[in-house]
């Protein structure tokens, strides 16, 4: 199926820049549904043409609007980082709602749990 992914985003917007970029990998992965507010993503390119800001500047423009890079490195194919192994933590926040009712207000990406003993 055709279903939109960051990954996917990222390795399009490399592509238009003409740096032919292999498929990546991420530190981690979020579940379907789940977003990242940030994420480090690890991609080797045959052309490196643009200084790392330049490149910053250049994916944020071809990038969908709910999308921004903040900052690029070039390393080596032989340098021996990987991205998975590298990141020391990760930090999760959950939002739920306890309440008999669902606010209208309530953020798409906070779950309401229907507890009537609470109002």
């Amino acid at each position: 199926p055709n279903v939109r992914t960051v990954q996917g985003e990222l390795v399009t917007a490399l592509t238009r820049l003409g740096l032919k970029p292999s498929l990546g990998k991420f530190a981690g992965r979020t579940d379907a549904g789940v977003h990242a507010r940030l994420q480090y993503f690890q991609c080797w390119v045959e052309n490196p043409r643009y200084e790392a800001a330049s490149l910053v500047k250049r994916l944020n423009a071809v990038l969908p609007d709910d999308m921004t890079v903040w900052e690029g490195c070039y390393l080596g194919e032989d340098n021996g980082f990987d991205v998975r192994q590298s990141v020391s933590w990760r930090w999760y926040r959950y939002q739920v709602q306890l309440s008999a009712r669902k606010d209208c207000w309530l953020p798409d990406d906070m779950a309401w749990l229907d507890v009537p003993d609470l109002d």
